[in-house]
């Protein structure tokens, strides 16, 4: 027997509604930069991480980034930050789980001096990772963009693939 507090899954409603904090003309531009790689994660070789807000857009960096920089516009003012942080498994098909962290307040961010503190599915401390984030309220221009709009960057990268350039002698680009 279910509580008159519950919701069965269901019949919750599959998007969230609007709340005066949502309102469409409340909206922020923000650049995240995520800061060296050199972080204090101990024993993890090709650590890389992937960044979400609010279950709407995503970001995976490289292995041993370097202030990699996120730009998004026309995001809400409750917007939230999900970062998760692997290892690579150079030899298995799945990546190894660090942790997590996740800053619920990405408008008026103030970061901690020694980094947020990266915790595993056991409640364990991983290690810290550095961020910044700068945010601006979104011009008229980009209120008029669709939320979470991606800024930036792009990454370009270039692959001579022998067996299809012997048949085509074309160079194979790719956006990551």
């Amino acid at each position: 027997m279910m509580s008159s507090q519950s919701i069965p899954i269901y019949t919750r409603p599959l998007f969230s509604t609007s709340t005066v904090h949502d309102d469409l003309f409340d909206n922020y531009d923000i650049v995240i930069i995520f800061h060296s790689s050199q972080m204090n994660t101990i024993g993890y070789v090709n650590p890389y991480f992937v960044a979400t807000i609010d279950d709407q857009i995503s970001f995976t960096s490289k292995s041993k980034w370097n202030d990699e920089e996120w730009i998004i516009r026309n995001i809400p003012r409750n917007a939230k930050l999900l970062v998760k942080i692997y290892n690579k498994n150079e030899k298995g098909s799945d990546d190894n789980y660090i942790g997590e962290f996740e800053i619920l307040n990405i408008i008026n961010y103030d970061a901690p001096p020694n980094g947020h503190i990266i915790i595993d599915s056991y409640g364990q401390h991983k290690g810290h990772f550095h961020l910044s984030i700068d945010s601006k309220k979104s011009s008229n221009e980009s209120q008029q963009l669709p939320r979470y709009t991606f800024d930036g960057p792009c990454r370009y990268s270039r692959y001579d693939f022998l067996p299809i350039n012997h048949h085509t002698e074309r160079i194979y680009s790719t956006w990551t």
